[in-house]
């Protein structure tokens, strides 16, 4: 699923900080894009670089005049302890962090439209920005969407996993279910693409989720594809990031009513 990607010399990667927060750009070089990925990783314990991830779709997005945005949002291991353990009880504030990164890129590189995606928990990081004016879809894949479910059905059968998810989610956060508190008028399309045999985040949970936001009037599509959380053979994964190029190819324009300002907080 994953590997070094192989280096091209018309593709440019950037090792950059925007407003705080680390990450990944990368473009092709000599060419203005106007459509951007923002990618986030699993985890949250975790980190992304410039690898070649889901069968090389970034190379294939790239070749489509969309630029790449990695954001190791703050939570993310790998950039010193004091970056990973700022989130821990206050995620809200790491998506607000993140928010601000993304309306910094928009307005350096004068990108007109976003998809957010995001992966495990990182998915759930993605679908809490599905407000903001410039990102167009969001696309999220095995996605962690309520955690207080998630943690609730591991812990009692996991001590090991109690003990990390309590250092790292306080009560305030248990309470997030997406997308319960924000109107649907303006939010993003969400499109979600779930493995059937998942042992890590409940399918039915998944289910649950987006069920109740399209009952709720939000844009939500769930796909269902074969495997496990990580696909488990190549028939498994081919499927896999075959749907996920799929869902990302076109990026659909978003009713204009009840947007969010793209404006510094």
């Amino acid at each position: 699923m994953c590997g070094v990607a192989a280096p091209r010399s018309d593709i440019k990667v950037e090792y950059i900080s925007i407003a705080g927060v680390p990450c990944v750009r990368v473009s092709r070089s000599g060419v203005r894009c106007k459509n951007l990925v923002v990618s986030f990783h699993g985890g949250p314990d975790s980190h992304e670089l410039d690898d070649l991830r889901y069968s090389g779709a970034y190379r294939e997005w790239l070749d489509r005049n969309v630029d790449v945005l990695i954001i190791n949002y703050p939570g993310s291991l790998g950039f010193g302890d004091a970056f990973q353990t700022s989130a821990w009880g206050s995620w809200r504030q790491s998506v607000e962090t993140v928010s601000r990164a993304i309306r910094h890129a928009i307005a350096r590189h004068r990108y007109e439209s976003v998809v957010a995606f995001g992966v495990s928990f990182g998915a759930w990081v993605a679908a809490q920005l599905g407000d903001l004016e410039a990102v167009k879809r969001v696309v999220v894949m095995s996605p962690i969407l309520s955690l207080t479910e998630h943690i609730e059905r591991h812990s009692p059968h996991n001590e090991e996993f109690s003990t990390w998810a309590s250092e790292r989610f306080g009560a305030d956060d248990l309470g997030i279910s997406l997308p319960s508190n924000r109107s649907h008028k303006g939010a993003a399309p969400v499109f979600v693409l779930a493995a059937t045999n998942d042992e890590i985040v409940s399918p039915g949970s998944t289910k649950s989720v987006a069920d109740r936001a399209t009952d709720r009037g939000h844009q939500w599509q769930m796909t269902e594809v074969p495997g496990r959380h990580y696909p488990a053979s190549t028939a498994d994964a081919a499927k896999r990031w075959m749907v996920l190029k799929e869902l990302m190819t076109q990026i659909p324009t978003k009713t204009a009513q009840s947007r969010r300002p793209i404006s510094d907080v």
